[in-house]
């Protein structure tokens, strides 16, 4: 599986689409669900963590659809500041319960995923 820690080199994030988002309070707790997601095939996690990771977060503008995204955009920022990590989890939307459910057994919260036209909010 690729896992990459997304370092900032002056760069736009683009819209998380085809992800499911979350946030996870610790390291360990990362590395715990990254493990996991391995073992069940999926193949791509980023994570956003520390100054790099707001740095980040802070000079995206806009996602593509409503205010939905600014409230998620400004949570992820406050989490990032208290230290914790935002993981971004690439999966079809035929996976996504499972990635969720995998995500939230190991301590994952604040977790939606967005789709094409549609967001779909999974767990506060």
């Amino acid at each position: 599986m690729n896992v990459e820690w997304i370092h900032d080199h002056g760069q736009t994030l683009s819209p998380p689409m085809g992800k499911l988002v979350g946030v996870i309070d610790s390291k360990e707790g990362v590395e715990q669900v990254t493990k996991a997601l391995e073992e069940a095939g999926f193949e791509q996690v980023e994570i956003i963590a520390g100054e790099e990771g707001l740095h980040l977060l802070e000079r995206i503008h806009t996602f593509y659809f409503s205010d939905m995204e600014d409230r998620v955009l400004q949570w992820h920022i406050d989490e990032v500041k208290a230290g914790h990590f935002v993981i971004l989890i690439k999966t079809s939307a035929d996976r996504m319960d499972q990635a969720f459910e995998i995500a939230r057994w190991h301590g994952a919260h604040q977790l939606i995923h967005f789709g094409w036209l549609t967001n779909t909010w999974l767990a506060k």
